[in-house]
């Protein structure tokens, strides 16, 4: 099982509340469109596993709070590759 959550955040904060048009295409800013890079794994990692108790029991679990492309996860997964990308924009009056 492979997770990937993804998210692309345009954050505009201005001192004057206003909205033009032509706000939110991702395609204008370059970070939305640059290919993320991969790590290169070059170490070879061998595992062995025993499970004298396969079986995993949560009762409670408290969150206060989770940000976006996170994950949270009980049990087993083979891959988490989480991408976040954020523009943030800050106008200031004159």
């Amino acid at each position: 099982m492979e997770i990937t959550p993804s998210v692309k955040v345009l954050a505009v904060q201005r001192e004057e509340e206003r909205y033009y048009g032509s706000e939110g295409d991702l395609s204008q800013y370059e970070i939305f469109e640059e290919e993320f890079p991969q790590p290169i794994l070059y170490e070879q990692v061998t595992t062995n596993f025993f499970h004298k108790n396969p079986k995993i029991t949560v009762h409670t679990i408290n969150i206060t709070a989770i940000s976006s492309s996170a994950v949270f996860q009980i049990g087993s997964t083979k891959d988490i590759v989480c991408e976040t990308r954020t523009k943030h924009i800050r106008h200031f009056k004159d």
